[in-house]
């Protein structure tokens, strides 16, 4: 009778090892998740069909590369969100690209927080514009003429806009021109400083960044 009991007991151990071991496999992979909203720089309404790509720099059993490969991609939906997964691995950073015809391309790169993370990343996304400025120095000139310029108020979200510092000119003749991205949808201010035969002029101009567009601006002194 006592061996009976004995080898019942040993099937109920046996049988509840079993289920557990069976439990474990069943249970879904733990996995690193990526989520966010992406919205209009310039109205912050959500952007819908961008191209969102993940990319990382893994530690290998051999080498550390800073190299960063490719994941897996999503497209944003109607509401500007995104959503995507990864295994868990040994990363050593991560990289957001934001894609879409018409925008500025955005990257972002971050380290993880942990083995296993979930990752919230909201991006304004700046459309593109330009603003194409020709300097001309016109007649008469002088070999004493200043003349400096540069474009203020640019959103400093947009990290491929430019950085709104001063461009500098000087001598009798000067017929150059520069191309300064904005971000589609803002108004930004042209502010120059003009000296000739010592005097002082300054000018503020204010322009709007047509999304899509090159706005030409002509800055004759």
């Amino acid at each position: 009778m006592k061996k009976i009991v004995l080898l019942s007991y040993k099937i109920m151990i046996i049988s509840g090892l079993v289920f557990m071991i069976s439990l474990n496999s069943c249970k879904e992979e733990e996995l690193n998740t990526f989520s966010g909203v992406v919205t209009d720089m310039s109205s912050g309404q959500p952007v819908a069909g961008v191209k969102v790509s993940l990319y990382a720099s893994v530690v290998s059993s051999t080498s550390i590369s800073s190299a960063f490969n490719y994941i897996i991609e999503t497209t944003t939906d109607a509401n500007g969100n995104y959503y995507f997964e990864c295994e868990t691995n040994s990363y050593l950073k991560f990289r957001i690209r934001y894609e879409k015809e018409g925008f500025h391309s955005l990257v972002d790169d971050f380290d993880p927080e942990d083995q296993i993370a979930q990752y919230t990343s909201n991006q304004p996304f700046a459309r593109e514009s330009y603003i194409y400025v020709k300097v001309h120095n016109q007649s008469p000139n002088n070999d004493d003429d200043q003349f400096k310029i540069r474009i203020e108020r640019i959103n400093e979200e947009c990290t491929n806009c430019c950085s709104g510092e001063f461009h500098y000119y000087n001598g009798a003749y000067t017929d150059t021109s520069f191309l300064c991205s904005t971000v589609g949808g803002d108004s930004v201010l042209i502010y120059s400083i003009s000296i000739h035969n010592e005097e002082t002029q300054i000018r503020e101009n204010k322009v709007y960044c047509q999304p899509g567009d090159t706005v030409f601006y002509n800055a004759y002194y």
